[in-house]
């Protein structure tokens, strides 16, 4: 397994990843809130200034995402609340790729 910065060309492959990663939580959430939830992951938040985006690549395949944001930085559509701390959001993991412990971690 190889962690990496993401290549600015995987953008699109990646936003389509999250939310069928994220499936397995609508039914604990409301509607509303799955609604929101699932426009936040493929919003155009992951490209502001200073964000980092990291992918998870197992033989050549991108199997997970997670997005850095900075300090000061408006993470969500829903608020406009900015920590002043760095926060980790979007982490989205394939199912089937968890908990792999057989792969080298590079």
């Amino acid at each position: 397994m190889q962690i990496r910065k993401m290549n600015r060309d995987e953008i699109e492959p990646v936003r389509t990843m999250r939310a069928p990663y994220y499936e397995e939580y609508k039914d604990l959430v409301s509607e509303d809130h799955w609604n929101a939830l699932k426009r936040t992951l493929s919003s155009e938040n992951d490209v502001k200034p200073g964000v980092d985006i990291f992918v998870a690549e197992i033989s050549g395949k991108i199997v997970g995402s997670v997005v850095l944001f900075p300090g000061k930085t408006e993470a969500y559509e829903w608020t406009t609340q900015r920590p002043d701390y760095p926060e980790i959001r979007m982490l989205a993991v394939d199912q089937g790729d968890r908990r792999r412990t057989h792969a080298p971690l590079h």
